[in-house]
């Protein structure tokens, strides 16, 4: 019950920006949460300029890993796809886009909680008297210590978000329902975990 059984990795995805894009910052908490994971932003070394370290039960993490990318690569061919559109002389394309992109990120988050609160055990007991919410407290504790081992002196930090541009936001809330969640990492079945 102290977690010390759990098979626990990490994987480092790097940032494709110079600076950390808030979007994404709220996209990687948001998969990784609702993998049971964790998700720690740090600046990067050999060349890169940040990235994100996913801690996450070994099955969890691949796919928290290849959700983050495939969802990535989406939300920023979306965004360049609702900016070519939608042009403005008065709002800077780069408004544009972050606009955007907060709101499919915004509508994902609320997606994966619901993923994640239809996924969780019950309170029906097996014939061992366990309801499954045991496993989830093991892991949980599992994934807290490596977190504190990899980085003991971590700083929690909200993400604060700028002004946005209302009509590309709310678009974004309205593209984010469109976004796929489902595809498995070896191909485009639907994974049981996600019913």
């Amino acid at each position: 019950m102290d977690g010390s059984g759990a098979n626990i990795e990490s994987a480092v995805v790097y940032g494709q920006t110079k600076s950390v894009q808030k979007w994404e910052r709220s996209l990687g908490n948001s998969i990784a949460r609702a993998f049971d994971g964790q998700a720690v932003l740090t600046r990067a070394r050999n060349g890169h300029n940040w990235q994100f370290t996913f801690i996450a039960g070994k099955t969890d993490l691949v796919i928290i890993v290849d959700l983050f990318e495939r969802l990535r690569r989406t939300i920023r061919r979306m965004s360049a796809e609702y900016v070519a559109a939608n042009r403005s002389p008065y709002i800077s394309p780069r408004t544009q886009h972050n606009s955007y992109r907060i709101g499919v990120v915004t509508t994902v988050r609320d997606r994966l909680e619901q993923i994640r609160h239809n996924s969780r055990p019950d309170d029906f007991r097996n014939p061992c008297g366990l309801t499954g919410k045991e496993l989830l407290v093991v892991k949980d504790k599992a994934v807290r210590q490596h977190m504190e081992e990899m980085f003991p002196n971590l700083k929690f930090e909200k993400t604060r978000f700028s002004s946005v541009d209302s009509n590309a936001y709310h678009r974004g809330l309205a593209d984010g329902q469109n976004v796929c969640l489902h595809r498995s990492v070896n191909g485009s079945r639907k994974p049981r975990l996600v019913r």
